[in-house]
Parts: C-alpha cells; sequence; structure tokens
C-alpha cells in the first residue's frame, strides 16, 4: 500500500521479534494498574482526525506511542499530515489488517485472558525489581513490522503474534515452522514481561563480544524466571520438551565447545549471530539443537552467579562486567 506527500508507506511483511527503545537505562516510572489498553479498538472506532485528541483526554501517557505508531510501526506519518485520514483508513480497511482483526475477534476470550495474565505477571515487577516500575499495557496491530514498543511507564504489544501456531495467515505470509511454533496466545504473558525486561537492561554497545551477550541475555532470562517462577526453564524460551532436554543433557558438551574453540570471547559478528538469533537449531550443535543456545548458557551462567554471590535483582541490572559474572559465577557444567 503506498501513500502520497510526505506520508510514508506501510509494508505488512515479517521480520524477527524486535523492540523500540524510547530510553536508555532503566525506566522506573510506574503507571498505574488495570487491564490492557486495547489501542486497535481505538483506532477503528474513534475517527482519524480526532484520535489525538481523544486521547490528550481519556489517555495522555498514549500520546507518544500514537507518534511511534504512526511514524516507525506501521509507517504512515505524522497524525498532522493532512492525507493521514487517508492513510490510516487504506491501512485499517488492507485485507491484511482485517484478516488480523477478524482473527482476534474470534479469539477474543482467549487472548483476553492472557492480556490478564500479562498485567499481573508485570504487577509484580516493582516488588520484585523496584527499578523497572509497572508499565500501563498497551495493545496494537502493527502489521508485523514491530512486536513491541517500550517507552516510559509504556509496554505495547503486537497482538498479531498471538494469533496460534496453526493460523492460516502465518502460513500464507511464510512464516517458518519454527516461528509460528511459538507465536500462541500463552506465550504473550512471558513475552511482555521480557521485553519490559530487555527495556531495563543497559544496552549492549556496538562492540559487544560473545561473552557480554551471553550475560546480557542471561540477565533477561534469569529477571524472568524470578518474575514467572512457575515456567520451566524450557519454557522459559519457549523449547519444546525435546529441545529442552538436549540442552540439560548437552550442557557440559555446549560449554567445552564455546571453550575449547575459543568462541566465548570472540567478537565476529557472524559467529555471535548464529548462536543468539532466531534459528531452527544452531549449526554447530547439530539438527536436535533448539537455536539461541547462547542464550540459554548465558541465562545458566547468570543463575549460577546468583546463587553464588547471593545479590539482589536490581544489582544484576547494574552490573556491566561481563568477566566478572564470569569469574564470580564459578560456571563448570
Amino acid at each position: 500500500m503506498e501513500t502520497t506527500g510526505n506520508c510514508l508507506s506501510v509494508k505488512i511483511g515479517i521480520i524477527a521479534v524486535t523492540l523500540i527503545l524510547l530510553a536508555s537505562g532503566c525506566m522506573n516510572r510506574s503507571a498505574g494498574t488495570g487491564a490492557a489498553i486495547r489501542f486497535e479498538s481505538i483506532l477503528r472506532e474513534t475517527p482519524a482526525d480526532r484520535i489525538r485528541d481523544t486521547l490528550a483526554k481519556t489517555n495522555p501517557e498514549l500520546l507518544t506511542f500514537l507518534r511511534i505508531f504512526n511514524e516507525q510501526i506501521i509507517r504512515i506519518g505524522p497524525d498532522s499530515c493532512v492525507i493521514y485520514p487517508d492513510n490510516l483508513a487504506r491501512y485499517l480497511t488492507d485485507p491484511g489488517i482485517k484478516g488480523i482483526y477478524s482473527r482476534l475477534e474470534q479469539n477474543r476470550s482467549v487472548i483476553s485472558n492472557n492480556l490478564r495474565l500479562a498485567n499481573e505477571a508485570l504487577e509484580r515487577i516493582p516488588a520484585v525489581v523496584p527499578a523497572l516500575g509497572k508499565p500501563l499495557l498497551v495493545t496494537y496491530i502493527g502489521g508485523f513490522n514491530q512486536s513491541f514498543a517500550a517507552m516510559p511507564g509504556v509496554l505495547a504489544i503486537g497482538l498479531e503474534n498471538y494469533l496460534g501456531d496453526t493460523c492460516s495467515i502465518y502460513q500464507e505470509l511464510g512464516i517458518p515452522a519454527y516461528l509460528r511454533a511459538r507465536m500462541k496466545p500463552e506465550n504473550l504473558p512471558a513475552d511482555a514481561v521480557r521485553a519490559w525486561v530487555y527495556s531495563g537492561l543497559e544496552p549492549l554497545a556496538s562492540e559487544a563480544g560473545f561473552l557480554d551477550n551471553m550475560v546480557y541475555q542471561g540477565k533477561a532470562y534469569w529477571l524472568l524466571k524470578k518474575l514467572l517462577p512457575r515456567l520451566s526453564d524450557g519454557e522459559l524460551f519457549q523449547f519444546s520438551p525435546e529441545q529442552a532436554e538436549w540442552c540439560k543433557e548437552n550442557e557440559k558438551g555446549m560449554w567445552r565447545y564455546l571453550a575449547e574453540k575459543e568462541v566465548l570471547f570472540s567478537t565476529d559478528r557472524m559467529t555471535i549471530r548464529r548462536f543468539f538469533e532466531e534459528a531452527p537449531f544452531t549449526r554447530e550443535f547439530g539438527n536436535d539443537s533448539p537455536g539461541r543456545t547462547g542464550a540459554w548458557i548465558g541465562y545458566r551462567m547468570v543463575s549460577r552467579y546468583m546463587k553464588s554471590t547471593g545479590q539482589n535483582p536490581e544489582a544484576l541490572l547494574k552490573e556491566r562486567d561481563s568477566r566478572k559474572i564470569l569469574s564470580l559465577s564459578k560456571y563448570h557444567p
């Protein structure tokens, strides 16, 4: 779909799960309690030329998100653009977007229940990691352009990623089976908590090496486990039972490989990507392994570090020395 003038075009496409961050460091402003705000419903029920005024009266904390949604997520330009109402109308009537709305309506009760669980999990954050605060949960439909958006006090989540692993829309778009397997409504609560945790971690430097990435990911998953203790380690990573068992049985072998092949201190971008990005398996460990094994090892290391040192979650957030964490963890599976 194309637009004219100074407004941008919308592209309905598939990208890896990503997160827009609008602040650095920990986001420590709480935004109250209650159920999620259904921004996708506001868009459908409010005339385009009144959206900003409506939000200013009812949900002023969403005005920043409105700008991000228009200009960075669906990319139709600012709502001050003279053709914004036409661009938004074209977006909302796009067959792909209408199909997502329809599927969400069919799964309304399941989605609503998991949004409630997500909000309950987010409400536990201030008691466990006060520095992160509890965000206001907002939902939207972004056409697969952006999975999450985090800004001070607000966490927005794209519901198109939770239509169910057998959803025909995913197959029509050619989303690989290993990614479709994770696109279930029941994964929404953990994904929401993890996204907010990531927003509170100090971003990795562009030159960060393998160990830095491993500790960064390990911190996020350790905090997720702290906030959702009922999840098994396999469920934290959304591994299949077979993949989770494979990791347990091969933890020692994976660690030995990383040490002996000098991967642990590598700064090679391609090497780092192979162990941390979404993939059906980790090439170095064979077809039975899951992807993101570097993150899983990082989680195991950080767990050992926290047990060995007795640090609290906020101290973990502040600790940026990856080699120190490795040393004090005494991690030798």
